[in-house]
């Protein structure tokens, strides 16, 4: 019998929780509707977060340039210490 990964796992309650959430929230309270106000008070910041975001779970982006595989890399073994 096939085990799945602790990580398919964590992406499926990833997934649950912003569906849940949507479907139980109030008008202008969607994720997306928040991520709206973001890119209107800081169009840049919040767009290349998102960018960052994308290209690093997509793999878009080298490890050595990638900001968000840097800080777990980091942070593993400095914990590891």
């Amino acid at each position: 019998m096939h085990t799945p990964h602790r990580a398919s796992l964590a992406w499926s309650v990833i997934a649950a929780g912003v569906v849940t959430y949507n479907l139980s929230t109030k008008d202008g309270e969607l994720l997306s509707e928040q991520a709206d106000r973001w890119i209107e008070k800081h169009p840049v910041a919040a767009r290349l977060a998102v960018a960052v975001v994308a290209a690093h779970v997509a793999n878009a982006t080298p490890q050595m340039l990638d900001p968000i595989h840097w800080f777990f890399t980091t942070t593993r073994r400095l914990r590891a210490h």
